[in-house]
């Protein structure tokens, strides 16, 4: 993160909210970092507070869970949205009661507040909501210095429910929102009252408009920040020892290396070692087996969250889960979606999956009653080249594709049954249903089979009786 001033540091353009602001550290506490990943640049406030942008993904995925096609789309959809303060395109964030829509940059600088929990709401300056005692703070006429900040220690100014943060745990005085973001943003997990050390402050900045990380606090993920909790440890404790003197003997000989991991583990360097007891010159460092192991799981799990994400400058910590109300989409609509490749033109067309499964339960109902009927009328056509019998006197092929329109009206009818009534009892209407067609269809066709016969000169061929004798026992083979 850019510590420099707003105005020395780099301004960049939000594909978003497309307002350019710098990547200093005042920006960064109202607009949150820069996330940059393929051709997308982004605020990660954007990404959090835009109403339409759903996060489907895991703190790896995408850019902390919101994969890429749904940030382009939502990149597509903003420029048709106007904002309600500077009236340009690209507004991404809507308020929750007037459904009006604004930019991030805007929504700070005229004082709307934004929830940094659940589904994230936002609230426009007019529209955001007020208990009794802040509706009395703006009637009365507060002086800029009746009040001071308990942590920076100067004037409060005059009564804004946007500026203003009280402890609800305890209500015993106020704070800027400036002070409380740096506040939460250095302190992480250890966010707690300033006043009565709650830990339900942290939850209720969060709906006042405070990002609070869910990670360590600054402090803690310094560099060097647990070096005292090291002890050195003065003995050899490897498994053998071949110190003739004991695992605690010192000299210029047996000298103790500890692991440079864990600080816990020792050996007389090298003696000592596996591996290297003949080794002529000491080794510079070593590591435990435990350590070697946790490394080694470590390092793998890093590579493989690289390979797939290619985010080594997206800082994972900074990772939360935001709710979003579920949306409804037409079953007969085509939903043109953004891909995750890294071009721009590249789309995909996603079909409803409604549809796709509707005609796999036809298919599986229509293709049997179109095998059976196939199989009859081969057997009909060989009967007829068999035994000569005339064009007239033989199978009306026409009055059998009329029975299977038939049967097929009748599935199409049953599945609508399954769509409105009892899906158990409309299956069963649905089996009688079929099999009454199939017993008909199958029927009709061995009576015509059978007529056909009469009229030939002889009785079928043994083959033909073996064909139907075989047809009819994998019909109602269970």
């Amino acid at each position: 993160m850019d510590n420099r001033p707003a105005e020395e540091a780099t301004c960049m353009t939000c594909d978003i909210c497309k307002m350019k602001t710098s990547a200093g550290i005042e920006d960064t506490l109202h607009f949150g970092e820069w996330m940059n990943k393929s051709d997308v640049k982004v605020h990660y406030f954007c990404l959090l507070l835009s109403t339409h942008l759903p996060q489907k993904g895991e703190d790896h995925g995408g850019i902390l869970g919101f994969l890429l096609r749904d940030i382009r789309k939502e990149i597509h959809m903003a420029k048709q949205r106007t904002c309600m303060y500077c009236e340009a395109k690209s507004a991404n964030i809507m308020c929750h009661i007037c459904k009006k829509y604004y930019h991030l940059v805007c929504g700070h600088t005229n004082l709307c507040l934004s929830e940094f929990t659940g589904e994230f709401k936002s609230y426009c300056r007019a529209c955001i909501p007020l208990n009794e005692k802040q509706k009395q703070m703006m009637k009365a006429e507060i002086e800029p210095y009746d009040y001071t900040c308990y942590i920076c220690k100067t004037g409060m100014g005059f009564y804004s429910p946007y500026s203003w943060i009280e402890a609800k745990c305890c209500n015993n005085g106020y704070v800027h929102r400036v002070c409380i973001k740096k506040y939460a943003l250095n302190s992480g997990y250890y966010l707690i009252c300033i006043w009565c050390k709650s830990k339900e402050f942290r939850e209720d900045v969060k709906r006042l408009g405070v990002f609070v990380p869910d990670r360590d606090a600054n402090w803690e993920r310094e560099k060097g920040a647990y070096r005292d909790l090291h002890r050195p440890s003065l003995r050899c404790d490897m498994e053998i020892c071949h110190c003739p003197k004991g695992r605690d003997f010192l000299s210029n000989k047996w000298k103790i290396i500890r692991c440079t991991l864990c600080g816990l583990v020792g050996a007389h360097n090298p003696l000592c070692i596996p591996g290297f007891e003949k080794a002529k010159q000491p080794l510079k460092e070593i590591k435990c087996d435990t350590c070697s192991v946790i490394e080694h799981t470590l390092v793998k799990a890093a590579n493989q969250s690289r390979n797939i994400n290619e985010t080594l400058d997206i800082d994972t910590s900074l990772y939360m889960t935001k709710t979003c109300r579920g949306t409804t989409v037409s079953p007969h609509s085509e939903i043109t979606e953004f891909s995750d490749e890294d071009s721009e033109d590249s789309k995909v067309t996603i079909i409803n999956n409604a549809l796709i499964s509707n005609t796999m339960s036809m298919t599986d109902i229509v293709v049997p009653l179109l095998t059976q009927s196939t199989e009859t009328e081969s057997l009909l056509e060989k009967s007829q080249d068999k035994q000569h019998v005339s064009t007239d006197k033989s199978y009306d092929l026409h009055n059998m594709n009329k029975s299977l329109d038939k049967c097929v009206l009748q599935s199409t009818e049953t599945e609508k049954l399954i769509e409105k009534g009892s899906k158990k009892d409309a299956s069963q209407d649905m089996a009688k249903t079929l099999e009454k067609c199939v017993s008909n269809e199958n029927g009709n066709a061995l009576l015509q089979l059978e007529n056909c016969n009469k009229e030939s000169s002889g009785p079928p061929p043994p083959h033909l009786i073996q064909m139907a004798v075989d047809h009819m026992l994998a019909l109602f083979d269970p």
